[in-house]
């Protein structure tokens, strides 16, 4: 049974990914029964927070006064995440160019799904028939299938 109103026709095409992980998979099924083939796959090593940096937020002193804050200290390992949405991004770019694909379905959890988006070209933006905010990288691509009708 599927639990998502969305479709996967013949030929289209399925990027699934999160921070560390990324699949681009092909429908050679059809929309009933979708039997997905892996195109491409990426995996990034996101560093222990040790390897990313430790510093303490840094202070701001005020103009007047003797008063200081803090900065708020930087998600290291949203920082890496988004990194990583730029090179997905470069990887579905590369894997449509001089491809038959009309139709692409994007999966990630929603904060990775919206930087995606802003990275994509407006041509590969164009193909995008969908946007499921859900992380479906752990799952083996037969049970990705399920999720879209098979």
């Amino acid at each position: 049974m599927s639990t998502h109103p969305v479709r996967l026709p013949h030929k289209s095409w399925l990027v699934v990914f999160d921070g560390a992980k990324a699949l681009i998979l092909r429908n050679i099924g059809n929309e009933q029964a979708p039997q997905l083939e892996l195109v491409e796959a990426m995996q990034h090593r996101s560093p222990p927070s040790h390897e990313l940096g430790r510093d303490r937020p840094g202070r701001v002193h005020q103009s007047h006064g003797s008063a200081r804050s803090a900065v708020e200290e930087p998600d290291l390992h949203l920082a890496e995440q988004l990194s990583f949405v730029k090179d997905v991004s470069a990887m579905v770019e590369k894997s449509v160019r001089g491809q038959a694909v009309l139709k692409l379905v994007l999966v990630a959890p929603p904060k990775l799904l919206g930087e995606l988006r802003r990275c994509l070209t407006p041509p590969v933006q164009a193909l995008v028939v969908a946007e499921i905010g859900k992380d479906l990288t752990k799952l083996p691509i037969p049970e990705i299938e399920r999720h879209f009708g098979g």
